[in-house]
């Protein structure tokens, strides 16, 4: 990936953008329809990381992998499974388009965490960003007897944004070691350990009510979404990883995350008719552009 052109690293980061997208999409909509169950959401995330892991499987095999790599990308998988529950229970409870903007906010904490390590404070223009972007944030939500969201879809959303957090503070850690060169073995560990727990978590569900004493089984359709957000998580992680490390950071980080955000908020209105009040839409653009800001700002 190094030695391609600078035009390419822009396509590929349009194309890992897109594959984000999708994937939110695919599990909102069977966060909302077949996934409804505890059972059902363990067993759809254990196929999702199964797919993700068997195709990086493939990239790692041959390359070496150190203690430090496997057990951290272990204990990646297991948080980036729970992030992957946390954010379905998230789209099943609530709207799509709050939920990413919340959830996609996670990236400041590993911010703050970068710069706690490198003990160079963010600028007063970046603490303010943070703290518009809050405000940005309780305007999105909206009134109680205006928004579409159930009980506990709050609580969701601040698991998922803690998860994501976890994620991005569990990257700078391997990417700051002495074995960042093990990406391959790294995310292939992680998903291992990510399909097991998610297996192990889906035995371990009570079946739903209404069907003791029949086969807990997904449907095909639900399996075959499942396998196409694994691909999509794969081109995710495996593209921005690299990515992050290609391109200017004040190009690259706007691109993706406002492109995220701003793609998603159209596929909520557009495709799951999602309505906005005129409080959300203010919350919604000033807190997609204040995103963007942070990832700009020193």
């Amino acid at each position: 990936m190094e030695s391609l052109p600078i035009y390419a690293l822009y396509i590929l980061a349009v194309l890992s953008t897109f594959a984000g997208v999708i994937k939110n999409c695919l599990t909102n909509h069977a966060a909302k329809n077949t996934v409804t169950s505890r059972k059902s959401l363990w067993q759809f995330n254990a196929v999702v990381c199964l797919v993700a892991f068997l195709v990086f499987l493939i990239s790692a095999l041959g390359n070496e992998v150190s203690g430090f790599t496997l057990a951290l990308g272990l204990v990646f998988g297991i948080v980036t499974v729970l992030q992957a529950v946390f954010n379905m229970v998230a789209f099943n409870r609530g709207p799509l388009h709050i939920t990413t903007l919340i959830i996609t906010a996670s990236m400041i904490v590993p911010a703050m965490y970068d710069a706690i390590i490198t003990r160079q404070m963010p600028s007063a223009a970046k603490l303010i960003a943070i703290a518009v972007l809050f405000i940005f944030i309780v305007l999105s939500l909206g009134k109680k007897d205006e928004t579409t969201a159930r009980r506990g879809w709050l609580f969701f959303c601040g698991a998922a944004f803690v998860m994501s957090a976890s994620i991005g503070i569990l990257q700078k850690i391997h990417q700051g070691s002495a074995y960042k060169a093990e990406t391959a073995p790294y995310l292939a560990c992680a998903f291992l350990g990510s399909t097991v727990f998610a297996f192990v978590m889906s035995l371990l569900a009570k079946k739903p009510a209404d069907s003791e004493g029949k086969p807990s089984r997904m449907p095909w359709i639900t399996v075959l979404i499942a396998a196409v957000c694994g691909v999509c998580m794969y081109i995710n992680h495996d593209f921005n990883l690299k990515l992050s490390g290609l391109l200017p950071s004040e190009i690259f980080f706007p691109l993706v995350n406002g492109g995220l955000l701003f793609l998603n908020t159209l596929s909520a209105l557009v495709i799951f008719k999602e309505k906005l009040t005129k409080q959300q839409v203010v919350g919604l653009i000033g807190g997609g552009i204040t995103l963007v800001l942070l990832c700009i700002l020193k």
